[in-house]
């Protein structure tokens, strides 16, 4: 029997317009892990793992990622990471001159993982449509029978509470989102 009860789905959204070639772009997540630190490599290589379905997420032509991204050209290498306890990874997706890279920097002392995800169209023309950007769409499981509180700020939306701590109570099965308005980065 699975010992958890609730899924709290998080999502990050970013907005992407390109049509040029050799053009890329970018946009940022993190996850804070729980626990001593140790499993931080091997939540990066499971969850960056060829054949599996990254956390992030977007659309090619209206097409979701999830459906052909596990097909494209896959490639992982380690490289060197800014900070020394850190562990640093590229993982790349490649199609057609379309490539996804997405750089994971894994902190154990920290327990957080983030990775900046990078689109860079190298074709000679135009992509498809790149809409929908989610730089985190991942879901994560707690170990609890009732209602999980998810704590966070509101962003920026020109106000003086914008990131004043905010908490909500998530009862099973209630989605929540945040979208950054105006095409502001938070």
């Amino acid at each position: 029997m699975n010992q958890f009860k609730h899924i709290l789905r998080i999502v990050a959204a970013a907005v992407l317009v390109w049509t040029a070639a050799c053009i890329q772009s970018h946009a940022q997540a993190t996850v804070y892990l729980y626990g001593d630190g140790t499993g931080i490599t091997k939540w990066i290589d499971s969850n960056f793992a060829k054949g599996k379905t990254p956390p992030f997420s977007f659309k090619l032509d209206g097409v979701p990622s999830s459906s052909f991204l596990r097909s494209w050209k896959w490639a992982a290498e380690t490289v060197q990471a800014k900070e020394p306890s850190a562990i640093a990874k590229r993982f790349t997706w490649s199609r057609d001159g379309v490539s996804v890279i997405c750089d994971v920097t894994g902190y154990p002392e920290s327990k957080v993982v983030e990775w900046v995800l990078h689109f860079r169209n190298d074709s000679g023309g135009n992509t498809g449509q790149i809409t929908d950007v989610k730089t985190a769409d991942l879901q994560m499981r707690f170990p609890v029978n009732g209602p999980i509180s998810l704590h966070y700020a509101e962003g920026n939306k020109i106000s003086r509470a914008d990131y004043s701590p905010r908490t909500k109570v998530l009862e099973i099965g209630e989605n929540t989102g945040f979208i950054p308005e105006g095409g502001r980065s938070s």
